[in-house]
């Protein structure tokens, strides 16, 4: 297990395969139609061994080309990062920000499809995938008098 310090507090992530993986750092939070609004900092050590949360969402029509991705929790709550790093730590490398796919209705950062490994370990570059909302719960705004209980379906 591998610790880091950054303005958001410490986090310990796993180490895999030549790289370090930090998984579900928050970078914002945001009520139900509501803009985000920055995570403050952290005190203490925050595990970050368990990947974040994905949007709620249906099934990725992707399943057909990429073939399913693994089950995660699904949470409203979900504007989390992502950090690959390098096991070598060597010092400073260039980054790569991933956002991923889905048309704004499906996928997450948290994906084990999107795993950086790989690439880290062969290029030295470090990954932040990110994760944001989706669909309706992502990009509805309302005033707060005008809110409305909505219902929704997987059917």
């Amino acid at each position: 297990m591998r610790t880091v310090s950054a303005p958001s507090g410490r986090w310990s992530g796993r180490q895999n395969e030549g790289a370090v993986i930090f998984h579900g750092i928050p970078y914002a939070h945001a009520a139900r139609f509501a803009p985000p609004r920055r995570e403050p900092p952290r005190s203490g050590t925050t595990d970050a061994t368990v990947p974040g949360p994905a949007a709620p969402q249906r099934p990725s029509r992707l399943e057909a080309v990429m073939g399913p991705a693994a089950p995660l929790p699904q949470s409203e709550d979900c504007l989390t990062i992502t950090v690959t790093v390098p096991d070598s730590g060597t010092g400073p490398a260039p980054v790569l920000v991933w956002l991923h796919g889905g048309a704004y209705l499906s996928g997450s950062g948290e994906w084990n499809l999107y795993d950086a490994t790989r690439l880290v370990r062969e290029t030295g570059i470090v990954v932040v995938s990110v994760s944001y909302r989706l669909g309706v719960l992502g990009y509805l705004r309302a005033p707060v008098s005008h809110r409305a209980t909505w219902v929704c379906s997987t059917r």
